[in-house]
């Protein structure tokens, strides 16, 4: 626990920062070819989701549980806990809106909940339907959604073409950068088992592993 409000605190001291990582979008091609809407990864999965968490940030490490779980139409609840089962916060987001039902005082600040959103988001996709869409694809991937809102930057979903199922997600700065790298393996049942997410320009990663 005291490493976790070690890390949060680190967090919320970082006033700025911005990706300096070139995502080589520029090499992306058009894809003309007619492509199934994507769809999010946990979309009718009502069963709460349970994942061993480990979180990176310089030096400290945390280790705990995150649990999420669909409660309606784009609207989920996100739990982050100890291994204990101490409770350090208790959102829910819909497309549009945060709503924080518990929080420990330590890490209540604008900038860790900012960016924990914005990476749940970016794995939820429960606010994908804002996001103007079109299709890419490189060499190693057929199709690649292109998500792209005034003010949000690009995130880029690139998909396997022999199952179907989402390789990586990326989120880009409106010039192109590298921000965030999401990436998904060993699926089951249509459900990744691991899960890791890495930040360029801030040193704070996270790896899931599905617990059941």
């Amino acid at each position: 626990m005291k490493n976790f409000l070690r890390i949060t605190l680190l967090l919320s001291s970082v006033l700025f920062f911005f990706s300096c990582n070139p995502g080589g979008y520029f090499k992306l091609k058009k894809n003309t070819a007619d492509s199934a809407e994507l769809t999010p990864i946990f979309k009718g999965v009502n069963k709460a989701q349970i994942y061993r968490a480990g979180m990176k940030f310089k030096d400290f490490e945390f280790g705990g549980q995150l649990v999420f779980r669909q409660m309606k139409e784009d609207v989920f609840r996100v739990v982050i806990m100890s291994e204990i089962g101490v409770k350090f916060l208790d959102i829910e987001l819909t497309p549009t809106e945060r709503i924080v039902h518990q929080i420990n005082e330590q890490i209540n600040r604008p900038l860790v909940l900012n960016v924990l959103e914005s990476d749940f988001r970016l794995l939820l996709m429960n606010d994908i339907q804002s996001y103007k869409s079109s299709t890419k694809k490189n060499v190693n991937h057929k199709t690649i959604y292109k998500l792209k809102k005034r003010g949000k930057g690009k995130r880029f979903y690139y998909i396997n073409d022999e199952t179907g199922k989402l390789d990586n997600i990326e989120k880009a700065s409106k010039f192109g950068n590298k921000k965030v790298l999401v990436q998904l393996e060993n699926y089951k049942e249509g459900i990744p088992k691991n899960i890791s997410i890495e930040h360029f320009g801030l040193p704070l990663s996270l790896i899931l592993e599905k617990v059941k």
